[in-house]
């Protein structure tokens, strides 16, 4: 898929971020993304992938805060 993964380091303890659930959370740069809706159902086809933080079809919309000040919706 093209990722470069890396396991996610606690800040204030020894070893990894693990979740309530005893999961482990890993970080996965995926550069430019041109289809996140088949990634997502690519990395939930991988057995030991819980979930992803790509949230496909979960919004209608976004607001971004830009360095001016201002906010954008797309």
């Amino acid at each position: 898929m093209g990722g470069f993964p890396t396991l996610r380091m606690a800040v204030r303890k020894a070893g990894p971020v693990v979740t309530d659930n005893s999961n482990f959370i890993v970080d996965a740069d995926f550069g430019e993304i041109a289809d996140p809706v088949a990634l997502e159902r690519n990395l939930i086809a991988c057995p030991g992938i819980v979930e992803t933080g790509l949230f496909c079809g979960m919004v209608a919309c976004a607001y971004f805060g830009n360095a001016d000040g201002s906010v954008s919706k797309r």
